[in-house]
């Protein structure tokens, strides 16, 4: 089975390998995408794939209430995969890319 792990990934971090890690631990091929803040663009650039599933992580009650908006957002755009969450490692939970951002802006 196909899967597609998409996200903005800026930066890249543990966190995000972690999930990728779990999720070929369960799917045969699991491709990573990079997308820009327009989420319109992913259900243009899937119409000619053969992706089963599309890949999501979560870390705490904030991200499952976000990923919550994001399947919608989906559903809204024409995207019928369905999602597979998994859930990064405790010793990750405080890892985000913005939280990354930000430090890197203080020094």
């Amino acid at each position: 089975m196909k899967a597609l792990y998409p996200g903005s990934f800026d930066p890249w971090h543990e966190g995000h390998e972690n999930i990728l890690q779990k999720a070929k631990k369960v799917f045969d091929v699991v491709d990573v995408l990079t997308i820009t803040k327009d989420i319109g663009l992913l259900s243009t650039w899937l119409k000619d794939k053969d992706y089963q599933v599309i890949i999501r992580g979560i870390r705490n009650s904030n991200d499952l209430e976000f990923e919550k908006s994001v399947q919608y957002w989906y559903e809204d755009l024409g995207i019928t995969l369905p999602i597979v969450y998994f859930i990064c490692d405790r010793k990750l939970v405080h890892i985000s890319s913005s939280a990354i951002r930000s430090m890197e802006g203080l020094k």
